[in-house]
């Protein structure tokens, strides 16, 4: 009778492992799928019916793309105002939820700033960024966005903008793939200029040269290509 009783257990407790992990398998393909589709899908998607976030790193890099796609990509700046609000609203939930999950990871941090910046919340969105920064200032793709991020904020916020921008090109020009993106914000943004200049005074000859060819390259790409 207990062998029994044990073994109708362990067959109670397999079933319940396996819908569970069915279950959480079904929320991360989901989640995943809402990456891959194009902005304004994942605006909608957002915006009618966010999915709940799941239990794996995979699942919240997903969900967390879709907010940057749908806030801070092209989409964002022709999308009307209460349509982004409400989608701002509904991934500073997510970014919150997932921050206090993994309270070192710097992209639910960066998606926070945009966010919150969206809905107006200039200083938690300040706040978000800077802590966006320090949990992952090497991360260049990361970085990347957040240089995006703080070009839009040199009007409204120059102080706070030169900040953030002096922190994140400084990291991005020691790197190859860095120097190539800072060469074409170089080359798009005048504004930026003498920062990125004054950046460049750190570097070895060698790379500062590099950098100069990057850039000219980035200003005349079909003149660059007999070269």
């Amino acid at each position: 009778m207990l062998f029994r009783s044990l073994t109708l257990l362990c067959a109670i407790a397999a079933a319940s492992l396996g819908w569970l992990s069915a279950a959480l398998a079904v929320d991360e393909i989901a989640l995943a799928r809402v990456s891959t589709l194009p902005d304004y899908d994942s605006f909608r998607l957002l915006k009618e019916s966010p999915p709940e976030r799941a239990m794996s790193i995979r699942a919240d890099r997903a969900i967390l793309t879709a907010c940057d796609d749908a806030l801070g990509g092209r989409l964002g700046s022709v999308l009307p105002s209460e349509a982004l609000t409400e989608v701002a609203s509904k991934c500073t939930d997510i970014g919150r939820q997932i921050s206090q999950a993994a309270p070192t990871w710097a992209f639910p941090a960066f998606v926070s700033a945009v966010s919150a910046y969206h809905l107006g919340d200039r200083e938690t969105a300040f706040a978000d960024l800077r802590q966006s920064r320090r949990f992952g200032p090497y991360e260049s793709w990361l970085a990347e966005r957040r240089v995006g991020f703080a070009l839009q904020l040199l009007e409204e916020a120059p102080d706070f903008a030169r900040e953030a921008l002096n922190a994140d090109i400084a990291a991005l020009l020691e790197s190859r793939l860095g120097r190539i993106y800072v060469a074409s914000i170089y080359v798009r943004s005048p504004d930026v200029r003498p920062l990125i200049l004054a950046q460049l005074e750190s570097l070895e000859p060698d790379l500062k040269r590099e950098f100069l060819f990057r850039a000219r390259q980035a200003a005349n790409p079909l003149d660059m290509r007999n070269e």
